[in-house]
């Protein structure tokens, strides 16, 4: 009975229901099926509390080419792009790569619905861009090319609450080459496994000037409710060399729920965790209160309806 918030579990002899009662999720998934709105989704018909963002803040975050156009939307700066879909690129490869050429020399490739750098490459000129999408494409069916920003340094930030919401200090992540890696974010410095984010590099607060910091703050918390987020999410900006501040992504479920960054600001993980699972309750009793049903009868006016006998006026 799911929503009753039981659930059948396997066992040596078969299916049996599971005898604890679920009170609240803490969906510390990564990627599809955990971040995109599949796993919210299927807590929400099990009318189940979860920590984070709902369905459609939860797809809109993980992928990459729609978060960019909430954010152009609501006036935030981002690198300019081409979106590449599976279908277009086996159709009109040629066309596709001049659209490009124009765009810039240098590029970012990124499979649009990934996370963790994943399948991202950095290429130039148009010979290295067909190269990068094709590698990019075994990732996802939807790709984005993005025009490198010049002289660029990364400025992060997380975001809590469910409106209103409070932000965490900055942080400036350190890459061992060009591109911040799966490996920088998850297995350089740490000597006992991987940590997550947790065992980074990095610099807190970011060293940029405080008004690009105030961009950072006001800009994550003006997406962050634009795309109608709840819990947590770390946001990652791009500062250019002439200082510009450009909105980069959006991590719905941060690696290490980003308590490094809180830890800064006086939010132990613990405290953390508990507030979390606070906003997730509370947002579950809101949309309980949400209307859901209501009384329609849209046969109605249709003369001769078999269904349910209804007759309709004579025209």
């Amino acid at each position: 009975n799911l929503r009753g918030g039981r659930f059948m579990v396997k066992g040596v002899w078969g299916w049996r229901e599971w005898e604890e009662k679920i009170e609240v999720v803490f969906p510390v998934f990564h990627g599809k099926n955990g971040e995109d709105g599949t796993m919210q989704g299927w807590l929400n018909m099990a009318n189940l509390p979860y920590v984070g963002c709902g369905v459609a803040a939860s797809a809109v975050a993980m992928d990459k080419y729609m978060s960019k156009r909430v954010a152009r939307d609501i006036g935030l700066r981002v690198a300019e792009d081409v979106l590449v879909t599976r279908g277009e690129w086996r159709e009109n490869k040629e066309e596709i790569l001049k659209k490009i050429e124009k765009t810039g020399k240098k590029f970012f490739i990124k499979p649009s619905g990934l996370g963790s750098s994943i399948g991202v490459v950095r290429a130039e000129g148009m010979a290295e861009v067909e190269e990068g999408v094709e590698v990019a494409l075994a990732y996802d069916e939807r790709v984005v090319v993005e025009r490198e920003i010049e002289g660029p340094t990364e400025v992060n930030i997380s975001v809590i609450g469910n409106d209103p919401y409070l932000v965490s200090v900055t942080e400036q992540p350190v890459a061992s080459g060009e591109i911040l890696s799966f490996d920088d974010k998850y297995l350089r410095g740490a000597k006992n496994g991987p940590k997550g984010m947790a065992s980074a590099q990095r610099l807190m607060p970011a060293r940029v000037e405080k008004k690009v910091i105030s961009q950072v703050e006001e800009g994550a918390v003006r997406f962050f409710r634009a795309m109608g987020g709840k819990g947590i999410a770390r946001i990652d900006f791009m500062m250019d060399k002439n200082g510009e501040v450009y909105f980069n992504e959006i991590n719905p479920m941060p690696g290490s729920i980003a308590f490094y960054l809180w830890e800064k600001k006086g939010i132990k993980i613990v405290k953390l965790v508990e507030r979390l699972i606070d906003w997730a309750i509370e947002d579950w009793k809101e949309r309980q209160k949400l209307v859901s049903t209501f009384e329609s009868n849209i046969l109605k006016g249709y003369a001769g309806s078999k269904l349910g006998g209804v007759k309709g006026s004579k025209g």
